[in-house]
């Protein structure tokens, strides 16, 4: 497991490591200070989760949940916080959040238990959105998900005063492929087509 632990505080950070490989000598800790030390290595590495404390030299609060998710959407994220306030653990999780710990409860394998299933989580929710976003048998995106993304391409154009091109593609005589061949081979031919470029 790599893990990316966001915190400014040099012995919360030597905490969380030394109970992350003690509980698994397997799993990799990297340190960052700030925010934009974060983003620097997200940038260059994959990481298999995050853990982020809320104050840091360059964020503060959940502002800090945002900047992180800009810079990686799909990376699960466990904020580490000495504030038990109930209002700022419910809008962790309302931004996203996979679990909010408190500093301190890092103990072994309950600790990496913690990520563990923090990761799981952020895996279903993106199976959830891909199943709302994807058609399943092309991989392409569905009506609603084109129609959003459209709009948005659309008033980026408008705004940046940029022209915007749009290439639809129709397959003619495809109902006879259904009606004379069957639905499996249609099904079989629109994924194939899905594929081309």
């Amino acid at each position: 497991m790599q893990v990316l632990v966001v915190e400014d505080n040099r012995d919360d950070l030597d905490l969380v490591t030394m109970s992350l490989q003690r509980a698994d000598r397997s799993i990799t800790v990297s340190g960052a200070s700030t925010i934009g030390e974060a983003r620097e290595l997200i940038a260059k590495r994959d990481f298999d989760i995050a853990l982020l404390d809320l104050s840091l030299p360059d964020s503060f609060g959940l502002s800090t949940i945002k900047e992180l998710q800009r810079q990686n959407d799909q990376m699960p994220l466990v904020v580490l916080s000495g504030d038990s306030n109930e209002n700022t653990a419910l809008g962790a999780a309302r931004l996203g959040v996979e679990d909010f710990v408190s500093k301190g409860d890092y103990i072994g394998a309950p600790f990496v238990r913690t990520l563990r299933y923090a990761i799981e989580r952020k895996k279903g929710e993106q199976r959830l959105r891909d199943m709302a976003n994807y058609d399943q048998l092309t991989r392409l995106s569905n009506r609603q998900y084109f129609n959003r993304q459209l709009l948005k391409a659309i008033g980026h154009a408008e705004r940046s005063e940029e022209t915007l091109g749009l290439l639809f593609i129709d397959l003619n005589e495809f109902k006879a492929v259904n009606d004379t061949l069957g639905h499996n081979l249609g099904d079989q031919l629109l994924a194939q087509v899905a594929t081309r470029h």
